[in-house]
């Protein structure tokens, strides 16, 4: 296994098994964004600090893995997408979705009642309205992400 430093001492890359590494350390910029604006590897990124991920790592190619509890959630992070994953989270922090019952049509509302006052999420999916619940509960209106995420969604 290899280690390297970036120029700039933002993001440590690990080299292991041919696949190159990127990881988070305290030198990494990051840069204040609202959650509301959160997209692709950021808001996955995000969504991994909000379920106390114990180790982010970000990829060349910009995905997300993480750990929890010592063992890799998985190699592809994508919350959004991933059922199995908001499932347990609807459990774990007590949400409840439905259909939201406001237009446009085909519309999902998650909430958090326990908390006051209550956090409301709506979004074109369940998994995304539960993601954009958890990440108001855990972050608030903005959220300090690592810039290199922003730099490519801005691009993308």
């Amino acid at each position: 296994m290899q280690t390297e430093q970036s120029s700039s001492s933002e993001i440590k890359a690990t080299t292991h098994n041919n696949i190159k590494r990127y990881k988070v350390t305290e030198a990494t910029e990051l840069v204040t964004v609202k959650t509301r604006e959160l997209r692709g590897p950021a808001f996955n990124w995000a969504v991994a600090r909000a379920i106390w991920a114990r180790d982010i790592k970000i990829h060349t190619d910009l995905k997300i893995s993480a750990e929890f509890a010592g063992t890799l959630h998985c190699a592809c992070f994508r919350p959004m997408d991933n059922w199995d994953l908001c499932g347990e989270i609807l459990q774990k922090f007590r949400l409840t979705i439905e259909p939201h019952d406001s237009q446009p049509a085909g519309l999902w509302r998650a909430s958090m009642t326990r908390s006051e006052p209550v956090i409301v999420g709506v979004s074109a999916t369940p998994c995304m309205a539960i993601c954009k619940v958890l990440l108001a509960h855990y972050f608030g209106d903005t959220a300090d992400v690592p810039a290199v995420l922003m730099r490519t969604t801005a691009r993308g």
